[in-house]
């Protein structure tokens, strides 16, 4: 297996998302999943990556995923040919398959967002972090954060992200500890007292204010989502969608729910003018 330019691309992508599927490698590379299957098979064969089985969701058809990784040794190969074994953005995923799985879901929204400035001219991903709290004093750490940006806009849009692929708790009761709950009302005292501004200084914009991106593993998930942001206002500044959504429509389409409002039609991230469905174009042969 000669791995070549291309190859060391390939696995430089597994070292930035730490943890990658056939279908999404496909996606990043722009080549057919067939192709990317037996690719990561031979970095398996050659025990340059390693692979688990994602678990499956309940109500969710079709065989279980598994999601690959660099070895230690396919990271020493990075770093003696002179590559960035990571980008630094993303803490170490949580242990375990249901971690794992959560952070390939993250991953996607992670690819589509790369993806964006090659399908909305002018737009641009100024800022972005991964698993990490970037400011002092803040006890909850956000799956994502980025900054969106627009040629013709003066105005920069920041945004934080939570995935759920409904292993946790909703959260009934009123405390909720621990809970979707308790991060939404996290997210409430963050917009409320502003606490966000210490992303102006950090990331060189002004925001005047910011968006909760929550990201659903099902549509049946994405409904108990929306009834328990309802609940809980004020949530104009959430927006939800699945994952069905974003893989068939992109990020910059007509997929999220603003406040939880089922029913409503559905709104782009960027507005009307900008708004365009682009999903990814992985080829299934």
């Amino acid at each position: 297996m000669d791995l070549g330019a291309k190859g060391l691309r390939r696995l430089e992508h597994l070292a930035k998302y730490r943890w990658l599927t056939v279908p999404q490698l496909a996606a990043l590379e722009h080549f057919k999943v067939r192709a990317s299957r037996k690719w990561l098979a031979a970095l398996v064969e050659r025990k340059l990556a390693s692979h688990v089985e994602l678990p499956a969701l309940r109500g969710v058809p079709g065989r279980p995923e598994s999601a690959f990784c660099l070895t230690t040794a396919g990271t020493k190969l990075l770093g003696a040919r002179g590559e960035s074994p990571t980008d630094g953005s993303l803490e170490t995923p949580g242990k375990g398959s249901h971690g794992i799985a959560h952070h390939v879901l993250l991953n996607w929204l992670r690819i589509h967002l790369a993806d964006m400035p090659e399908r909305v001219p002018g737009m641009s991903v100024p800022a972005e972090t991964w698993g990490r709290q970037l400011l002092p004093g803040v006890s909850f750490i956000p799956d994502g954060a980025f900054v969106l940006a627009h040629a013709a806009r003066p105005q920069r849009l920041l945004f934080f992200l939570e995935v759920d692929r409904g292993t946790e708790s909703l959260g009934g009761s009123p405390s909720g500890k621990g809970s979707l709950r308790e991060k939404v009302t996290n997210y409430q005292r963050f917009f409320r007292e502003r606490t966000y501004k210490g992303y102006e200084e950090l990331w060189h914009s002004q925001f005047t204010g910011f968006r909760l991106l929550i990201l659903a593993e099902t549509p049946e998930r994405l409904g108990a989502l929306c009834r328990l942001v309802q609940a809980l206002p004020p949530s104009n500044f959430i927006w939800l969608t699945d994952r069905s959504r974003l893989l068939a429509h992109g990020l910059a389409g007509v997929i999220w729910t603003r406040g939880g409002r089922e029913g409503q039609p559905g709104e782009s991230l960027l507005g009307p003018t900008l708004a365009c469905s682009s999903p990814l174009p992985v080829l299934d042969s």
